[in-house]
């Protein structure tokens, strides 16, 4: 498993750092409950509208999933 840093540029939720296999399982994972195709949605709108940049290998203990998020409030 890999970390990744997903860049979306959106005024509320900004960015997220996710846990998972590949750049594209990163893109393809909502910061939400739900997935990209549900109803409810933290700020983004389309996985397409989101930078991925590679971080580093995850330790073994880290469960796939987002780690965190960030919200602007501003």
């Amino acid at each position: 498993m890999n970390l990744y840093y997903v860049l979306s540029g959106y005024k509320t939720l900004d960015s997220m750092v996710v846990c998972c296999k590949n750049e594209n399982a990163a893109r393809m994972t909502h910061p939400s409950v739900k997935d990209w195709n549900g109803i409810a949605c933290d700020g983004w709108s389309d996985a397409s509208d989101v930078d991925v940049q590679y971080l580093g290998v995850a330790d073994p203990l880290i469960k796939a999933g987002v780690i965190c998020k960030s919200f602007n409030a501003g």
